[in-house]
């Protein structure tokens, strides 16, 4: 007889079950909305009103990508691009977020000249992200906004998207809006996916150092490779 490993997502006002005890683990580990509950509260919840469904209608993770004019946690911001996305289920949400920044503004902040250089050998549309207007303080607040709550951020690698947006959230004394346990990067899963399934065949999508574009393509690939390793 199989048995069934019910749950509730009181946020998305679903519920269901799972065979399959490995997949409860992995819900009841990445979505703290998510209860392990008896078959009577899952049947209660049924006749309350709750939804059959995944619990994914809150989408938590958050590929985060920005552009700038130096290396360095202090760097002037050019732009941020986000979306949110659930690698478990491979999906990405149509709700991005998108901001060129004034970086001329941005005068207690670092540029320097290798990287100023790098910029004028990119393409017309991405130095288009150069000609920004809106405030960093401002791009700060709408960014910790518009983040799902206790969202999990990730960044290309673990120390320059992420670091220098901490960097500047502290800077201008606004907290920061994801705790340190939930920051995630993309080359740790990458090179988990290559020591497993060998090489990756990446393939840019859109403009390259646009920071939408670069966050979009990132939530891609890390769901193709999530899915991969755990044979989804």
């Amino acid at each position: 007889m199989l048995r069934k490993y019910h749950w509730q997502h009181p946020e998305s006002e679903s519920c269901g079950y799972e065979y399959d005890w490995s997949i409860m683990e992995r819900m009841l580990d990445t979505d703290p909305c998510v209860d392990h509950i008896s078959k009577q509260t899952y049947e209660l919840r049924i006749r309350e009103g709750y939804q059959v469904t995944k619990p994914t209608k809150q989408l938590r993770h958050c590929m985060i990508d920005i552009e700038t004019i130096d290396l360095i946690e202090s760097a002037k911001i050019i732009s941020i691009g986000a979306v949110i996305f659930d690698p478990r289920y491979g999906r990405i949400s149509k709700d991005t977020f998108y901001m060129e920044l004034d970086h001329k503004a941005q005068k207690n902040r670092s540029m320097n000249q290798e990287t100023v250089d790098w910029w004028t050998e990119q393409s017309r549309k991405a130095k288009e992200a150069l000609k920004g207007t809106v405030l960093l303080e401002d791009a700060l607040e709408e960014l910790a906004f518009w983040l799902p709550s206790d969202a999990k951020v990730w960044g290309n690698g673990p120390t320059f998207d992420i670091s220098i947006l901490e960097h500047a959230y502290r800077q201008h004394d606004i907290e920061i809006p994801w705790k340190f346990w939930n920051v995630r990067d993309c080359r740790t899963i990458k090179d988990m996916y290559e020591s497993a399934r060998g090489g990756y065949d990446k393939r840019s999508g859109g403009t390259c150092h646009n920071a939408l574009d670069d966050a979009y393509y990132q939530a891609q690939y890390v769901i193709e490779m999530w899915r991969s390793l755990l044979k989804q």
